[in-house]
């Protein structure tokens, strides 16, 4: 389910989230590939600021919608609505986004080596990865884990994406973590909408199951996740 409000699939304001962006040091025609792109607000901030060439690979009809929707003054953008192994893309990209999608090359933490090794495939010599990964800031508890019904070997630590993308030929140039302020407005946005889904249609059990849903996870992120989950960017050169 989508959040209102949130443009970007991950705990992060837009700030930090153009600063990042411009370290990928794109110029006018540039090629940008962005993995689970969503409703494609980085790749319309770059097309905006850069005049990139971008495309976006989304497999959520209903995100797709809203980026093709999206029309810049300057660049271009070209929208998929698909898994990313379905999309035949032409290597040599300036740079390749995936934020909070690295799940789109297969379950996570095995797929990761795959996902740093075919996003490295896409990219030209000395082209860059902006990637935002989950991980652990401490082994999470089991009151935490039964709560969310999230998996202890589902995340790495920090320092273990970190090396698992230089196990894939690829070079760590740059980190940030999310803030707790960021990860408290994401958290609540899903559980706001949830909230006004279920206002407007209070007899749809659909609805009403996603309400307790995110009321439990909010429950379990306050309690736990804000010092057992952390979400960090990783800025990789090839």
């Amino acid at each position: 389910m989508p959040a209102d409000g949130i443009p970007f699939n991950a705990p992060a304001t837009r700030q930090r989230i153009e600063s990042l962006l411009a370290r990928l040091q794109l110029q006018p025609g540039n090629r940008v590939v962005d993995i689970g792109c969503g409703r494609g607000e980085m790749l319309h901030i770059l097309a905006e600021s850069c005049a990139i060439n971008g495309v976006g690979i989304d497999p959520d009809e209903s995100e797709i919608n809203i980026a093709r929707r999206l029309q810049p003054s300057r660049g271009s953008l070209t929208w998929h609505n698909a898994k990313v192994q379905d999309v035949t893309l032409e290597p040599g990209f300036d740079a390749a986004i995936c934020i909070g999608a690295a799940h789109a090359f297969g379950h996570l933490p095995e797929s990761l080596p795959r996902a740093f090794e075919q996003l490295r495939a896409m990219i030209r010599d000395r082209g860059r990865i902006l990637i935002g990964l989950g991980y652990w800031m401490q082994p999470p508890s089991q009151p935490y884990l039964d709560a969310t019904g999230l998996e202890a070997g589902e995340l790495l630590t920090h320092e273990a994406n970190i090396a698992t993308a230089e196990s894939a030929g690829l070079k760590c140039i740059h980190t940030e973590a999310s803030s707790p302020a960021e990860w408290n407005e994401f958290e609540s946005a899903f559980l706001r909408t949830a909230q006004q889904r279920a206002a407007k249609s209070p007899n749809d059990a659909i609805a009403i199951a996603s309400l307790k849903h995110w009321q439990s996870w909010n429950a379990a992120f306050r309690q736990w996740g804000h010092h057992t989950m952390g979400f960090a960017f990783y800025l990789l050169e090839k």
